[in-house]
This record gives C-alpha cells, sequence and structure tokens, in this order.
C-alpha cells in the first residue's frame, strides 16, 4: 500500500516536471514573437496556464535585448499589460459566474480580508494588488472581486492602471540596469515596488493639493482685481 502511494507520488512530480518542461520550451519559443509573444504569454499566466518564468523576466530580457530602442520596451510593456488585463477579466468572468466555488481554495481569512479592502478602498486596493510582485496574492483579488460582483468597468480600469505601472517599472528597470534587473526585483521585488507605489501617492498628493489651492488662489486674485 505504502509502496503504491509512494510510486503515485513520484509519477506525479516526473509528470509535473514534464509539464514544467514544455511550458517553458513553449514559452522560449513565444519569446521570438516579441510583442506578440509577451502579449500571449502575460495573457495566459493571468488565466489557468502558470508559465514557469512568468511575464516578467520575460520581459526583462526582451526589454535588454531592445535596449536601444525605448519605443520597442514602451510596446513590450503595454502588450504585457493588455494581455495580463484580458487574462484576468475572463478569470473574472469565470468567477462572478461561479460564485463561492471559485474560492473553495481560499482560506475564510484571506477571502474577508480581500473582500474588505476592496470594500474599502475599491479600485485604489485592485490597482496596488495589481502592482505588486510575488509572493504576494494577486489571484484572489481577482476571484473575490468576481465573486463579490466588483464593477466590471472599473475592475478593468483599475487592473490596466495598475499592470501598466508594474510592467512599465519592469520595462524601466530593464533599460537602466540590464540583466542585473533580475537580481533587483529577486532581492528587493516588495521593496522596490512598495517605494513605486509610495512615490506615485506622494505624486498624486502633491498634485491634489495644488489643484486644491488653484481655486483660492484664483479666487484671491478676483478679489484684489476688483478692489
Amino acid at each position: 500500500m505504502y509502496f503504491n502511494k509512494f510510486l503515485y507520488v513520484i509519477c506525479f512530480f516526473i509528470w509535473k516536471s514534464r509539464i514544467m518542461e514544455a511550458l517553458t520550451a513553449f514559452s522560449n519559443w513565444l519569446s521570438a514573437y516579441g510583442v506578440l509573444g509577451m502579449f500571449v504569454i502575460a495573457f495566459l499566466d493571468s488565466t489557468f496556464v502558470p508559465i514557469p518564468s512568468g511575464p516578467d523576466i520575460l520581459l526583462i530580457k526582451l526589454s535588454v535585448d531592445n535596449y536601444q530602442f525605448p519605443l520597442k520596451i514602451a510596446q513590450l510593456v503595454l502588450a504585457s499589460a493588455i494581455g495580463s488585463t484580458i487574462g484576468c477579466t475572463i478569470l473574472y468572468l469565470i468567477a462572478k459566474r461561479a460564485g463561492e466555488k471559485a474560492l473553495q481554495k481560499i482560506s475564510e481569512e484571506k477571502r474577508n480580508r480581500v473582500q474588505g479592502l476592496l470594500g474599502r478602498y475599491d479600485i485604489l486596493a485592485l490597482i496596488v494588488a495589481s502592482i505588486l510582485p510575488p509572493p504576494f496574492p494577486f489571484k484572489p483579488f481577482i476571484l473575490c472581486a468576481g465573486v463579490f460582483n466588483f464593477k466590471l468597468p472599473r475592475f478593468i480600469t483599475g487592473l490596466l492602471i495598475g499592470r501598466t505601472l508594474r510592467f512599465a517599472l519592469l520595462g524601466t528597470l530593464a533599460f537602466y540596469f540590464g540583466e542585473s534587473a533580475k537580481d533587483l526585483i529577486a532581492r528587493y521585488g516588495i521593496k522596490l515596488f512598495l517605494g513605486f507605489i509610495t512615490i506615485l501617492a506622494i505624486l498624486y498628493l502633491v498634485k491634489f493639493l495644488i489643484d486644491k489651492k488653484k481655486p483660492n488662489t484664483e479666487a484671491q486674485i478676483a478679489i484684489n482685481s476688483q478692489s
């Protein structure tokens, strides 16, 4: 009995290894197609096909290969963001149709936490979740958004903003640091992205304060001109 279980486990790992090898070969084949390949990999990785290297590594590789062509890097970034957004939207629609069944593998504690974040911060929670790299649990946000009827237009908007910012940061790191960008992401991934989010938040706050001050300034000028 134990021998059969042991044999089953060995067969499972061999099968899984073969699948990973096939997906890696498929990813390498797609990378030869540049922008189109980047789109397909980002799309598949965001649905049910876990690409071993993921779109991040491929985006860095292709950006390094095209460092002399910033416009090409911008195209790769947009292809990644759009592919990922479409893939996540399909996952969202499936979860919306499946209901609570889509959340069976997510603990109740995590489910309630994600639901609370989406309810409290709305589109902002989705943007931040879309920017942060693994091991941040991004998929639960997509599934919970579908199950808890997060508005589709807001879902797509938040996702597209977040994924574009995320891949833009990866493309920028690859442009300036080359292959070293992979090590930077591996060592400081979460810190880099949190720093990036903090900078964006500060810039938004500054813009908000400036815009808020403008009407008062204009009103003061009007008063002075009348006097």
